[in-house]
């Protein structure tokens, strides 16, 4: 193939391009939806309907806790084995074991290399911290490495923490509900 043909094909091939281009922006604002702020036709006997926003009341952590199903949080936590151990003195997986994770230091496991954000913040698990933490971890701390992301349910979320209490040797005693 020599360069006066090449170009030949290369002309063609850039033509074809731009023509897809323009007939896609001629149709796009040929059929480009106009929304209308009222009804054209008004049919009598209809009202305009106006959507009420309903508050649903979200019950307090406190209230799931004393609520929760251990079991169904043991279900639940199907989701956290491939990265996670239960059994005491178990070995890390991608993720520490959190063997009596309720009301234990953060970045405790000394076996484990935490990221330095979690690492950082000290502390210890409480129940309102697992709970924000296993909703939305990277939200929840910043820079941490655990890449799930996380459980949205706050009923799934309270039925994992009992499940988590459950398999604490000394767990804190659960927030009073008010």
């Amino acid at each position: 193939m020599n360069a006066l043909e090449f170009n030949k094909y290369a002309a063609a091939f850039l033509f074809t391009l731009l023509a897809l281009f323009i007939i896609n922006y001629i149709a796009d604002s040929a059929m480009a939806p106009h929304h209308l702020e009222e009804s054209v036709y008004l049919v009598d006997g209809i009202e305009k309907v106006q959507k009420e926003v309903v508050e649903v009341e979200v019950p307090t952590l406190p209230v799931l806790l004393s609520e929760a199903d251990v079991l169904a949080g043991q279900k639940v936590f199907r989701k956290c084995k491939a990265c996670h151990t239960l059994e005491v003195g178990g070995k890390n997986k991608v993720g520490p074991n959190i063997s009596n994770i309720v009301g234990r230091s953060r970045a405790a496991n000394a076996d484990f290399r935490y990221s330095s954000s979690l690492s950082d913040i000290g502390g210890n698990w409480g129940y309102a911290d697992l709970d924000s933490f296993i909703a939305d971890p990277k939200k929840s701390i910043p820079g941490t490495k655990m890449t799930f992301r996380g459980i949205k349910d706050a009923t799934d979320r309270a039925n994992l923490i009992m499940y988590l209490q459950s398999q604490t040797e000394s767990p804190p005693p659960l927030p009073a509900v008010e």
